[in-house]
């Protein structure tokens, strides 16, 4: 008992290298995908081009699958406290990662959208990507399309990773869950998905309108996907697979068809009487009857 709660908190492992190198991973690869949010929806004087939706959600779809390709091996390549919660309710990763992940990826995207707020000029910035609740909806609103975007990804992320898959490629499926949710909700919410995405450039443009949005709707739609997919579809497989594996250990123990086959072949060539069915005693005896004599075979 008291193993399994030292292992769910991570005390140990918290002492470790590889541990702290996983916390390190979390805030470069933060950083860097904040460095491309808030670079691909800057409005340049002279070109009106740039920040459109297909551009927001490509660069974002492209530079998380780079992440998760470059840091997935080190940290996971959360990137989003969001995740980190949803690892933890699903016993992924430890209560002390999950805490430290969730601090490394809001200081990665304060360092991120600092970058870009410190190199851009101040007539390019605009509100560097801060998201804002559509003017025309109300929080609540807001908050059940983050909830929903959330759930998408998440969701998606717990069966792009499935260790029961024997064909993989997350980075690209996880990806593209992060480009069709910013084509869907981006009018909407701007599509966060992620709380600290949100905090990075509202620190440095002090835009907190509706900002407790980007917390709540990604962290309930977070926990109501990790239970739908941990304790509702996987958990309804798990059972069928220890039925189908208790029915292939029974199937295992009965008497093999071809070493039976092969007994009464012999043993039909040296009578002359009459054939009768064989009919099994035990699980490695079976007994061959005919009109005048009985014969046990052992297996």
């Amino acid at each position: 008992m008291a193993s399994d709660v030292q292992k769910f908190v991570g005390t140990d492992e918290v002492k470790t290298v590889k541990f702290w190198k996983s916390v390190t991973a979390e805030v470069l690869s933060t950083a860097i995908m904040m460095i491309v949010q808030c670079s691909v929806p800057l409005k340049w004087p002279g070109n009106n081009d740039s920040g459109t939706t297909v551009q927001i959600a490509l660069g974002m779809g492209f530079v998380v699958m780079c992440m998760i390709e470059a840091f997935g091996h080190i940290s996971g390549a959360q990137m989003n406290p969001s995740v980190s919660i949803a690892m933890l309710i699903a016993r992924k990763i430890s209560l002390l990662k999950a805490i430290f992940y969730i601090i490394a990826q809001c200081s990665g995207a304060f360092l991120g959208s600092g970058l870009i707020y410190i190199i851009t000029p101040a007539n390019a910035t605009g509100g560097l990507a801060t998201t804002t609740v559509n003017r025309d909806m109300t929080p609540a609103q807001g908050m059940v399309v983050e909830m929903y975007l959330t759930f998408m990804l998440v969701f998606v992320i717990f069966g792009a990773t499935d260790s029961r898959k024997k064909i993989t490629m997350p980075s690209l499926v996880i990806g593209m869950a992060v480009a069709m949710n910013i084509c869907t909700g981006i009018n909407h919410t701007g599509a966060s998905m992620n709380p600290a995405r949100s905090l990075g450039p509202a620190v440095y443009v002090n835009i907190w309108t509706d900002h407790w949005v980007y917390w709540a709707g990604p962290i309930s739609g977070a926990i109501l996907a990790t239970l739908a997919y941990n304790f509702g579809f996987v958990l309804h497989c798990t059972k069928k697979e220890k039925e189908l594996e208790e029915e292939k250990k029974y199937a295992e123990t009965l008497p093999d068809p071809t070493v039976i086959e092969r007994v009464c072949g012999r043993y039909c060539g040296t009578l002359n009487s009459g054939l009768m069915p064989a009919r099994v005693t035990s699980e490695s005896t079976f007994t061959l009857e005919t009109s005048d004599s009985t014969a046990h075979f052992q297996l």
